[in-house]
């Protein structure tokens, strides 16, 4: 009888597995399809053309890989500054996804001097086959986010926690946006929801956390503090017991081999002289940025956050508050303002955005981060090691953000994205259980 009684409990659990399991596969692709069903009415944005036009290096690479290096001996033309400035996925990705499908090169590059119909003459505007094929690149992710975001919600807290953070991350306005254009936020978000997972695996793999990692630094090199993220991970992971502890002296080297080892097989330009190379990267970056902070100082002065407290209102204006921002700057507002109408017409995408619905989700959001640490010291050792992996993450990329970026560009805050919906979840979970707690005691 017991053993029948036990097998009846275990069917049922697997059962119960398998329900659960199909039910999140069911709502993930529901989800997909209506985030895949508009592709090219999403408002375009002119640094879709730049990255579409640079994703013919996988063509020049196919041709002759030493072609993309760094020549120190000629100036840059503009495909050569741009691999010295922009992390490398977006485009190469973009450009296999191309050439796959056989779709033509863009021929010309924006230009940001010229006008719209200027543009369009140059061949600077991709058809909507071109743009259909580099956006279904970058928004190809978007399932994906949402699976490794259940793990990491059920890993946490269970299956309601899972649930709740990909419901939430649905809904994230900037999430639909960006993350659906030929740009580099769709594979940002994936490899940073990737790396968090990766983080919370078992600690004698950890090391494999730099692959997820250094592929989010090389879609957008905002997400570089995920570098020093996994390294805390590993480290704390693997600190005790002692025996655990001399698992380091090869891990951490393997580590940092890992995340070197892909970052300079996805920077061509480095191959040939990798040194000067990177000294001249660092140079285009910095004058770029001077650039950009002197042009945007003579529009207006509100334009740079001058000040930590100026970098945090902005930080947080864009993570919470701002409407999706559908340009940086305002040169083509004209041009670009009917698809923009279009697309805000459609109720979902704009949700939970504004000062009411905004500050609200930031609420939560600081909420559930000071649940998390009350959640880690009540936790048994594993679980603590979850909670602390990510809430000192998460700070660690909040601080990096207001450390390295004082123009207010909302794309900016992108890797900060899944650290807010892990604690958004956290805080709708934690009140729901306490209101059933005083529901119980009452």
């Amino acid at each position: 009888m017991g053993s029948e009684s036990e097998n009846r409990i275990e069917g049922s659990l697997i059962h119960k597995s398998w329900f659960q399991a199909a039910l999140v596969a069911g709502f993930i692709a529901l989800a997909s399809l209506c985030y895949f069903w508009n592709l090219l009415q999403v408002p375009f944005h002119p640094d879709e053309s730049t990255q579409i036009f640079m994703s013919s290096d996988v063509d020049l690479w196919l041709e002759d890989p030493l072609f993309l290096a760094w020549q120190s001996q000629t100036p840059p033309d503009a495909r050569a500054e741009y691999r010295l400035l922009d992390a490398p996925f977006a485009r190469t990705w973009i450009g296999l996804f191309r050439v796959i499908s056989a779709t033509p090169k863009l021929p010309a590059d924006w230009d940001w001097s010229a006008t719209w119909t200027q543009n369009i003459q140059a061949g600077a505007y991709p058809s909507n086959a071109q743009l259909l094929v580099s956006r279904a690149a970058s928004a190809i992710f978007f399932p994906l986010d949402l699976v490794f975001l259940f793990l990491i919600g059920r890993k946490l807290h269970g299956n309601l926690l899972g649930w709740l953070m990909i419901v939430i991350f649905c809904l994230n306005a900037l999430v639909l946006l960006h993350s659906r254009r030929a740009m580099s936020e769709g594979p940002l978000l994936f490899f940073t929801i990737l790396a968090l997972w990766s983080f919370l695996q078992n600690p004698r793999y950890l090391f494999l956390s730099a692959i997820p990692a250094a592929l989010a630094f090389n879609s957008k090199y905002s997400a570089l503090s995920l570098f020093a993220i996994g390294l805390f991970a590993l480290v704390y992971q693997n600190w005790e017991p002692l025996g655990l502890r001399k698992r380091l002296t090869f891990q951490i080297p393997i580590y940092f081999l890992i995340f070197v080892g892909i970052t300079f097989f996805l920077n061509p330009f480095l191959w040939q002289d990798p040194f000067q190379a990177l000294a001249a990267a660092v140079i285009a970056r910095n004058t770029l940025l001077a650039r950009q902070i002197h042009d945007l100082g003579t529009i207006s002065q509100n334009w740079i956050s001058t000040s930590p407290g100026k970098r945090l209102g902005s930080l947080i204006a864009n993570l919470y508050l701002t409407p999706p921002s559908f340009h940086d700057v305002g040169n083509y507002i004209q041009q670009t303002q009917p698809s923009e109408t279009r697309y805000l017409a459609v109720i979902f995408q704009n949700l939970y955005r504004g000062m009411i619905w905004g500050t609200l989700t930031l609420i939560l959001a600081t909420l559930g981060y000071i649940f998390g640490w009350r959640k880690a010291v009540k936790a048994d050792a594993t679980h603590r090691a979850y909670y602390l992996i990510l809430l000192i993450g998460s700070v660690l990329q909040f601080i990096f953000i207001m450390w390295a970026f004082s123009i207010p560009f909302q794309r900016y805050v992108f890797p900060l994205i899944p650290f807010s919906t892990v604690w958004i979840a956290i805080a709708i979970h934690e009140l729901v259980d306490l209101l059933k707690n005083h529901q119980a005691t009452a």
